[in-house]
C-alpha cells in the first residue's frame, strides 16, 4: 500500500458562509497551521483588513487558535430587543483567554455612532 503524502486541510468551521462574490471587497481564505489545530484548516476572510488581521494573527506565538466566524452572541440591542451578532473571529491565547473580535473599517465605526 502507497504512503500518503499528501492532506487537504480541515474545512474552515465558520458557523456562517462568506458571500464568494463582492465588487466592493477582497473575499477568499487561507491555509493556517495553529498550535490549535491538530491538522492545517482553511480560514475564511471577508475583506482586505480581515486578511491583513489574519496575516498578523499568524505570525504572533502567543495565538493558539482562530475560529472565523464563530457562533453568534446574542444580547439585549438599545431598543431593548433581542439581537445576535457574529464576529468575525475568535481568538484563544495560549494562556488560554477568549478575544472575540469584530472588524470594521474607521468609516464603517463612525457612520454607525
Amino acid at each position: 500500500m502507497a504512503k500518503r503524502i499528501h492532506r487537504d486541510p480541515e474545512g474552515s468551521r465558520a458557523t456562517r458562509r462568506i458571500a464568494r462574490r463582492s465588487k466592493a471587497s477582497l473575499r477568499g481564505s487561507m491555509v493556517a497551521k495553529l498550535p490549535g489545530f491538530k491538522h492545517p484548516r482553511i480560514l475564511q476572510f471577508e475583506s482586505a483588513l480581515e486578511y491583513a488581521f489574519l496575516c498578523l494573527m499568524l505570525v504572533r506565538n502567543d495565538i493558539h487558535h482562530i475560529w472565523d466566524q464563530p457562533p453568534a452572541v446574542q444580547y439585549i440591542s438599545a431598543d431593548r430587543r433581542p439581537a445576535k451578532h457574529v464576529f468575525d473571529f475568535l481568538i484563544t491565547l495560549v494562556g488560554g483567554e477568549k478575544i472575540a473580535i469584530a472588524i470594521k473599517s474607521m468609516d464603517r465605526v463612525l457612520s454607525t455612532k
